[in-house]
């Protein structure tokens, strides 16, 4: 698995400097190849901080008349609003930084690599699969809308997030 943003930032394109009044908070990194190094390393950092600290779960249970305890690990999901906060950044400021020329490339790839995460996550079985559907945007809504048309007959309208179809009995 790639849990790694593997980036050159020197080949990144920067943002043009505009004139900033000083009003505001102070931006965390700049449009420089410095900061978006600094950036990249903090987000590899994230991810490896994850790799390394699992969940542990403590499972008690007898034995031929022993009690037994054992520890067993399980991956800690990847998350934006982790990530987020690992690298000091409020939730709000995270789009701001997406929409810099420099900085979308790293989280473009960011992104991507917590859905792959999440996704093989769930799908192995760690990861409880209808949380992290709803959280991917993968679970469909269903609304079941009954219609009388008559004595006989109904309409059943599902909805879903594709779109709506009709079936009628």
């Amino acid at each position: 698995m790639i849990n790694r943003v593997l980036i050159d930032v020197t080949t990144l394109e920067l943002e043009t400097p505009k004139p900033k009044g000083s009003a505001g908070r102070p931006r965390l990194y700049n449009d420089t190849h410095a900061d978006l190094q600094l950036f990249l390393e903090r987000i590899n950092g994230y991810f490896q901080w994850v790799d390394d600290n699992p969940y542990k779960t403590q499972h008690i249970f007898h034995n031929k008349g022993e009690t037994v305890k054992d520890t067993t690990e399980v991956p800690r999901p990847y998350t934006i609003q982790a990530l987020e906060l690992f690298i000091g950044m409020v939730h709000s400021r995270m789009g701001d930084y997406e929409k810099r020329k420099g900085f979308r490339a790293i989280i473009t790839q960011a992104k991507r690599i917590i859905y792959e995460n999440k996704f093989s996550g769930a799908a192995s079985g760690f990861f409880n699969s209808n949380i992290i559907a709803k959280d991917l945007g993968l679970a469909s809504k269903k609304e079941l809308e009954l219609k009388q048309g008559g004595p006989s007959s109904f309409i059943v309208q599902l909805a879903t997030k594709e779109g709506q179809a009709g079936h009628e009995e």
